[in-house]
């Protein structure tokens, strides 16, 4: 008889909640906060789904999140989730002694509310600067999840790139801090979500039908993670051992994720 196949799953989930609204989008009506306020209602919907199934998973979760939702941040770590760091409010500092004072407010709100310290960092909006990349390590940071260099194999995080516009980019060496990449295409709130502003339309309104068969198309095997501190970053971020076709494709239709690829997973748009 034919052994059956295990499947790596890396899942994260981006708590956004109200943050995302006031903070990244400047929302100041009731309407658009509300949008956020529903996070709440997705993300109880998400803990008992995985609560069913026996999955654990990463929580990326901005401190202003964890103060505004205590019992959500409560109901994570009794499910023995991971509860990662996602700044505080969901915006882009205005200086390094900005982005600096918003690391360690993030990490002193979910240190004091879990008891443990956040090993995990991933930047609102994929914003990663390179002043981050040297406060993440020398806070003592295991792994970021906010680049896109690879699609399912963790690497190195590097200090002192340089991007300069009149020669070829030059890659700094590599620190202690591993990088789980993610991808947008993944990720479900472009997908999901219908957000004007300033910078455009957001058109979002996608079949969920449609995203779910686009998203299976990929790799259905992960490869072994490439270093040893990998592979430790990849087991601190739970990645789920899961057997059997009918309950990963239960999982992944419920969370739009795709097998050895990083996916995000947003609660405000979980329906």
């Amino acid at each position: 008889m034919e052994s059956e196949k295990k499947i790596s799953v890396c899942l994260t989930l981006d708590f956004d909640a109200i943050s995302l609204w006031i903070g990244g989008f400047g929302a100041r009506s009731l309407s658009a906060i509300s949008r956020g306020e529903f996070g709440r209602v997705g993300a109880e919907r998400l803990i008992a789904m995985l609560r069913e199934w026996g999955i654990r998973s990463t929580w990326f979760v901005p401190g202003h999140s964890a103060e505004t939702y205590p019992q959500i941040v409560e109901r994570l770590v009794a499910g023995g989730h991971e509860i990662a760091h996602h700044g505080y409010l969901h915006t882009h500092p205005k200086s390094p002694e900005d982005e600096a004072a918003i690391l360690d407010r993030g990490s002193e709100v979910l240190t004091r509310m879990t008891g443990r310290r956040p090993l995990g960092f991933r930047s609102p909006g994929a914003g990663l600067s390179y002043n981050m990349v040297e406060l993440l390590r020398d806070r003592g940071f295991v792994y970021d999840s906010s680049l896109m260099g690879d699609d399912f194999s963790p690497y190195y995080l590097r200090s002192g790139d340089e991007a300069p516009t009149d020669g070829p980019y030059i890659f700094g060496k590599s620190i202690d801090v591993v990088e789980i990449p993610f991808t947008w295409g993944l990720d479900d709130f472009p997908a999901f979500e219908y957000v004007t502003s300033r910078a455009g339309i957001q058109p979002g309104l996608s079949s969920p039908s449609a995203v779910f068969r686009k998203a299976s198309r990929g790799p259905t095997d992960a490869s072994a993670c490439s270093c040893p501190k990998a592979r430790q970053a990849c087991r601190g971020a739970h990645t789920s051992r899961l057997s059997g076709s009918p309950q990963f494709k239960a999982a992944s239709q419920a969370s739009r994720i795709n097998s050895g690829i990083c996916s995000r997973r947003s609660p405000n748009s979980v329906a």
